[in-house]
Formats: C-alpha cells, structure tokens, sequence
C-alpha cells in the first residue's frame, strides 16, 4: 500500500488511491499543468492554477497569461478558497455549486423544488444576483457578481 495515497469516495465506492487532475487549454487542445493530489478537488484549483502559471511563464509567457481568461470545472471545485483564487487572479470562471441541479430546469423532471437564479459563479463585473443585489455571497464573504440579467432566470 502506498503511505501517501488516500481513500477516496467514487460512484462504486470507496477506492485507494489519488486524484489526477489536468488544467488544458481547450483551444489549443494542450496540457498546461498536470498533477496527482491525495485531496479532494476544491482543494486542487489553487496548485493546478499557481502549477499553469509557472508553465506559462517558463515558455515566455507574462504571468498575467491566465487574466480575463475563462475557466470552467465541474462542482466539485467550488468552494470559497477557488473562488477566491479565481478572483485574485482575474479569471473568468464558471464553478457551479453542488446544488446547480436544484435550479437547473434540465433536470427538472427529478426534482420538486428549483431557483434558477441562484448561482454561485465568479466573472469580473456582471449584474444581478438572485435577490437583485449585485453581488454573490459565499458563507456571508463577498466572492463575485452575478452573470445573467434577472430577465433570464
């Protein structure tokens, strides 16, 4: 057994083992940082972010490369420090919460309940949050500013 591998919660269980991630650039279809972690993934933004940037740099590009550049994960990112990365770094990011599906009507066929206004998701600038205030809260910390007019909830 490998000491520094973890137990980790899958959809058939529970395995040994670690959590690969890869940070790609979709345009390009290039690798641009790539790690194995024995934590969970919001944990993993911030290395795989500070990982990119180090790369970036070593092929003489500026280090505000990633600035207004967008970003999307799944849920399993969110949290306030990727939050709060994404927004010290400028990035344009798109992390739902883990709740998204609750107020997403794709799925509203498995659910009872659902607000699709209420959105957790960083971008410089925006508009409205779901209760028409101009910015999104985060266990009571300021993280970001809502995208989509009220109109389109």
């Amino acid at each position: 057994m490998d000491n520094e591998s973890v137990k980790m919660p899958t959809s058939h269980g529970v395995v040994q083992g670690y959590n690969a991630q890869a940070l790609v650039d979709s345009k390009h279809q290039v690798i641009l940082a790539a790690e194995a972690f024995s934590s969970q993934d919001h944990e993993n933004l911030k290395p795989m972010v500070e990982g990119a940037k180090k790369n970036v740099v070593a092929i003489g590009k500026d280090e505000t490369y990633f600035q207004g550049r967008q970003l999307t994960t799944d849920p399993n990112y969110h949290s306030l420090n990727s939050l709060t990365v994404c927004r010290d770094e400028k990035i344009d990011a798109y992390i739902p919460d883990i709740q998204y599906r609750t107020r997403d009507p794709r799925f509203a066929d498995h659910l009872s309940e659902r607000n699709p206004c209420n959105a957790r998701i960083w971008s410089p600038g925006g508009t409205l949050d779901e209760e028409g205030s101009p910015q999104i809260r985060f266990f009571d910390s300021l993280v970001g500013r809502f995208l989509a007019q009220l109109a389109q909830c």
